[in-house]
């Protein structure tokens, strides 16, 4: 009988769980938190404690990391586009938060990847493979059975 041979255990899956449920939390308790402060603040203000709130979480961890080095703006040009299209697609979600049930809100935001994968070939040159074309299909029918649109809810 041969001696069995301990191996480390691979904590990269595990590590990489634990992040992801971490990001799924902390998206689903800003969605939460929008949702209920959108009765007293508009957009406009929600998005302004989000983004000082989020400087100085990024400022902490790049001071305690000691990685401010890091940080070159090397074209900001492209930083500012991307910094108006976040900041307007983080304002039009949060009026969505207020405005749609949840469930809607959430179906909408899982097209992301969808655009992507339409978007790919125009923007980056990438073939739409048939795969790909019938995961688009079959996401696209998902989102139509979450959202709904055009359902109406019956009174209880």
């Amino acid at each position: 009988m041969t001696p069995s041979i301990a191996r480390p255990l691979d904590t990269a899956p595990l590590r990489a769980a634990l992040w992801m449920m971490g990001a799924v939390t902390a998206f689903t308790s800003m969605a939460v938190a929008g949702r209920a402060v959108s009765i007293e603040l508009d957009t406009f203000e929600i998005m302004t404690w989000r983004s000082l709130i989020g400087m100085v979480i990024v400022a902490l961890v790049l001071s305690f990391g000691r990685r401010w080095h890091e940080v070159t703006p090397r074209r900001p040009g492209l930083h500012l586009a991307r910094n108006i299209a976040h900041f307007s697609a983080q304002n039009l979600w949060f009026y969505a938060l207020a405005a749609l049930p949840l469930a809607q809100v959430f179906a909408f935001e899982f097209t992301a990847p969808l655009w992507v994968l339409v978007l790919s070939p125009l923007l980056l040159g990438e073939r739409l493979t048939r795969p790909r074309a019938i995961a688009a299909i079959l996401g696209f029918i998902g989102i139509v059975m979450v959202a709904r649109p055009g359902a109406v809810s019956c009174p209880n």
